[in-house]
């Protein structure tokens, strides 16, 4: 039944929306206050006219409040790009990268020439023999067995996986050499695209063809009497052979729109086709012209190589850019989508039925009857030049089905598969050449069909531009005889228009109250789309604009137009609110971006709050590859030139870094200015320390003036001091008899630290002070940040040899007595995760008891991290250690570490020790009153002196 639009004669409006509503409820509330002085409540009123005037605006206000979301956020100028820069459409927010065995099996069949592919798992068994002579002596490790195997442990390391792939027919179709180059240009494609892709704590051993088990199908069929019987053979065979080895089809947006596919179970899984991390920034600037145009201009040998650009669209961008969005589109969105039921039902076979096939086969309008049907597995060798010489069909087998192991993907013998057609008790005549080459045609045609969807994006509502913000004043809805409106005071004689004049005046003040809320609410609507932008420039949540008339300058006083604009909107609370609408952006992908992280914060950075805003607005801008890749690991495979000072980092570490508000997620070095804590020896007390910067020669540069027990105050000191030596103005060079030294204050003129080493003359002072302040001008404290480490990468070779090096391995510690040892896998997926552990946040116990739980909550489960907070000397013995191991993975990623590299480094990781702060442990009786006395806290501080902070860890 087709329905009539209809316009309701009494539509249920909101009450904002109904004028007469708004009228009568107005003059009740009027009634009710103002009974005493105003009695006349008709339409011929005054103050019912202007009543209505303003029901009849507030109407307007809530018609353009209703108005559908795209016309409030779109931009006057471009409507559909500017609604791109406001959301995150499906194709960006919905696919993830791959976690399951059908997502990476959906991601391999977006490589030409993969017809399917399976993962299979792979478990390393690793032997442990503690049969030592002494307790000194490390168990030893092997990937072969120990022989005696009295005292000998084993674990399988796992994690490992390897490709299983079935190619096109067109593939197997290529001969010698070509079938060879084509398999490995294919096999290198997937490679690429696994650690494209690769999840923490997995890897990927072999990528192989799997195994194929020849299937012999015969049958005698009759056909109707107008069949071609050449036809119908090659059909049959297409058929049987999808049967065993079917293809995955990819589907366009619109056929599964059609098939009212869920919009998150179209989009779900894997989508992307090129390096995605390596697009990822031009991806997020592409519907933004400006932005766009910068990022080629400094990435443009980028872009060409990832695209092949032609040099003119780079040279003249600004013409080119719809042609160059096209092009980034098509490089990195894949063929079409894929279903996970097909993917599910072609899963190698286990067992393969007649009447499977039989009923394929009554499915063509063709076939009349199937007088028999028979199927048998063909052993013969995959030869080029060989015939098939497979054996007859097992006659003790079941005739009805045959079994697989599910490890082999059947494939129709095309040599011994016969069919015998008759049409009535004719039987036909088959060219087999004939059949072959109409077979091929079909599976070429089948290949076509498959190939031509392409993925699409869900298209954003085109909004149309309305000017919401744009209202004209409600005097100009008034009666002319007013006087208020565009064409003023009604002409009269003598000096009756100078009274009227007057009270015209008088009206326009009085109506200027209502003007400018409404004018406000106007202009706070026309910026809804500001409001709920992403634009780190976009700090302003107040909006007003000054009704402007002919008259006003009469009625306002001389500045007091400009004086309303500028005392109107409530700018103390500005910050607040756009950190609202900002958290509330976040909430609606179920995020929470804790304000704790920030509390910590360096006291005298007066650029807190913004700080704090800007990293919420960058995590917005980089969810979609934040929540996606949240379980990715780094691209080992692929970074020979990018392995250091790098955004080539894991999906985690990335994550980490913008919900911990850290200085960089990027792969750099964290060491910075090197500074040390070390005891007092002239103190009275023993637990007194200083502290100090040294230059990378390990030279002193000064040293703190006073001595602490309390760590935060040290921390403040030191970095308000480091901050205030990059001054010329706050170092001062003094004399002591005929020494200099200089000194370094801070803002109250408090000496913070001085330069304890003194010289013979002004000019060395002064050249010393220079040095310093050029050293620490463009070097930082220190970078908060972090590295991850995956164990699984640090396994030695897993090929096969006669004598394997047990230094190699990471070291297993074993209790003698109990014959125990715990952990023994240390590399099934395990990680560690180093940080600074000096720096003014990171050294808070707080703030790392609050990191330590964040790292836990957003590392996958199944991964156990092992968190260490290590010192500056650590941190400089680890990157060299750390960059030297990178390079060599780099160059190298197809082959293992030599055993005694990755043994130097496996030490190194090893000897790193969290580090904490000293304190003091009391008696019972004396429990520290002393604010500068730190108690004992367990994992929290330590025990010690301060001679080597490095050392004083647990």
């Amino acid at each position: 039944m087709i329905s009539t639009p209809t316009i309701k004669k009494n539509p249920d409006y909101a009450p904002y929306r109904n004028y007469d509503w708004l009228r009568e409820s107005s003059l009740e509330y009027i009634e009710r206050i103002a009974h005493e002085v105003w009695s006349e409540y008709n339409p011929t009123d005054p103050g019912v006219t202007i009543l209505e005037v303003l029901c009849y605006a507030l109407t307007d206000l809530g018609m353009r409040m209703d108005m559908p979301i795209q016309d409030l956020l779109v931009d006057q100028t471009d409507g559909v790009r500017s609604l791109h820069r406001q959301f995150h459409t499906a194709l960006e927010i919905f696919p993830n990268a791959p976690l399951t065995f059908l997502d990476y099996r959906k991601l391999f069949l977006q490589v030409e020439g993969v017809k399917n592919a399976w993962l299979e798992k792979v478990a390393k068994p690793v032997y442990v023999d503690f049969k030592v002579d002494n307790q000194a002596q490390p168990p030893k490790i092997s990937y072969h067995p120990f022989d005696p195997v009295e005292r000998t442990r084993s674990f399988e390391m796992r994690g490992f996986y390897n490709v299983l792939l079935e190619y096109e027919d067109e593939v197997y179709q290529l001969r010698n050499n070509a079938r060879t180059q084509r398999i490995n240009a294919i096999q290198e494609e997937v490679r690429r695209t696994y650690h494209r892709n690769r999840n923490l704590g997995e890897d990927l051993l072999e990528i192989k063809a799997v195994p194929v088990q020849e299937v012999v199908v015969c049958g005698e069929i009759e056909l109707t009497p107008n069949a071609n019987a050449h036809e119908v053979n090659a059909r049959i065979l297409q058929l049987v052979q999808d049967y065993l080895s079917p293809s995955v089809p990819f589907y366009s947006l619109e056929d599964l729109l059609k098939e009212n596919y869920p919009t998150e179970d179209i989009f779900s899984g894997p989508l992307y086709r090129r390096n995605h991390h390596r697009l990822a920034q031009l991806l997020g600037v592409l519907n933004d012209d400006a932005e766009l145009l910068a990022y080629l201009d400094s990435h443009g040998a980028r872009v060409t190589s990832l695209l092949s650009l032609p040099e003119e669209w780079l040279e003249n961008a600004a013409q080119y850019l719809e042609e160059i969005r096209e092009a980034v589109e098509t490089a990195t969105y894949a063929f079409g989508f894929v279903k996970d039921e097909d993917l599910e039902g072609s899963e190698l076979r286990r067992e393969i039925r007649v009447s499977d096939i039989m009923n394929l086969l009554l499915e063509l309008e063709e076939v009349k009857e199937i007088r028999d049907l028979y199927i048998g597995l063909c052993n013969h060798k995959d030869d080029d030049d060989e015939e098939c010489n497979c054996g007859e069909i097992d006659p003790d087998s079941d005739p009805w089905k045959i079994c697989l192991d599910g490890t082999a993907q059947a494939n129709l013998c095309f040599q011994r598969s016969n069919f015998r057609f008759y049409k009535d008790f004719l039987p036909l005549t088959i060219d087999k050449g004939r059949v072959q080459k109409r077979w091929e045609k079909l599976e070429q045609e089948n290949t076509r069909i498959r190939f031509s969807s392409r993925v699409a994006d869900l298209p954003l509502p085109k909004g149309l531009y309305r000017e919401p913000g744009v209202s004209s004043p409600i005097r100009n809805d008034l009666p002319e005889t007013y006087g208020v409106g565009p064409l003023g005071v009604p002409p009269v004689v003598g000096e009756d228009r100078v009274s009227r004049q007057a009270e015209a005046a008088q009206l326009t003040a009085y109506l200027q109250f209502f003007e400018q809320v409404l004018a406000t609410y106007f202009c706070q609507l026309g910026k809804v789309s500001t409001l709920l932008s992403v634009d780190q420039n976009a700090t302003t949540t107040y909006f007003t604009k000054v009704m402007e008339a002919d008259d006003l300058q009469a009625v306002f006083k001389p500045g007091g137009i400009a004086a309303v604009e500028g005392n109107w909107l409530p700018n103390h609370r500005n910050g607040k609110r756009r950190h609202q609408i900002v958290d509330h952006l976040i909430g609606r992908f179920a995020e929470r971006f804790s304000d704790y992280v920030y509390a910590l914060f360096d006291q005298y950075d007066e650029n807190q709050d913004q700080l704090i805003l800007t990293h919420k607005e960058q995590f917005l801008r980089d969810y979609p590859g934040l929540s996606a890749r949240r379980a990715c690991a780094y691209n080992y495979y692929e970074s020979s030139d990018d392995y250091w000072n790098t955004d080539n980092v894991s999906g985690l570490q990335r994550r980490l870094a913008r919900l911990g508000g850290f200085d960089t997620a990027d792969r750099m070095d964290l060491g910075g200015v090197s500074y040390e804590f070390y005891q007092d020896a002239n103190a009275a007390n023993e637990n007194d320390f200083r502290w100090r910067f040294r230059d990378e020669f390990g030279k002193v540069l000064f040293s703190s003036t006073r001595a602490y027990r309390d760590t935060n105050k040290a921390l403040t000191d030191l970095n308000l001091a480091f901050e205030q030596a990059k001054i010329d103005a706050n170092i001062e060079v003094q004399q002591s008899n005929d020494a200099w030294f200089f000194i370094v204050k801070d803002n109250a003129d408090r000496e913070l630290a001085r330069r304890l080493e003194v010289f013979e003359s002004e000019e060395l002072a002064v050249a010393a002070k220079d040095y310093v302040i050029e050293y620490l001008s463009d070097e930082p404290l220190a970078h908060e940040g972090i590295y991850l480490i995956e164990h699984i990468l640090l396994r030695p070779a897993l090929a096969p040899v006669e004598t394997d090096d047990t230094h190699a391995f990471f070291s297993i510690c074993h209790d003698q007595e109990t014959d125990h040892s715990k952990p023994l896998d240390k590399y099934s997926f395990s990680v560690s995760v180093i940080l600074p552990g000096w720096t003014r946040r990171f050294s808070n116990p707080d703030y790392r008891q609050f990191l330590e739980r964040l790292i836990r909550m957003e590392m996958p489960a199944h991964i156990l991290p092992k968190i260490c907070w290590i010192g500056q000397s650590a941190m400089q013995e680890f990157q060299t250690a750390y960059q030297s191991y990178l390079s060599q993975i780099a160059a190298n990623p197809n082959e293992q570490l030599p055993a005694e590299e990755l043994a130097n480094f496996v030490e190194v990781l090893e000897r790193l020790r969290t580090v904490y702060w000293p304190g003091t442990l009391h008696d019972c009786v004396d429990e520290g009153g002393a604010e500068e006395d730190n108690p004992i806290v367990l994992n929290r501080t330590f025990l010690g002196n301060l001679q080597n902070p490095d050392n004083n860890a647990n």
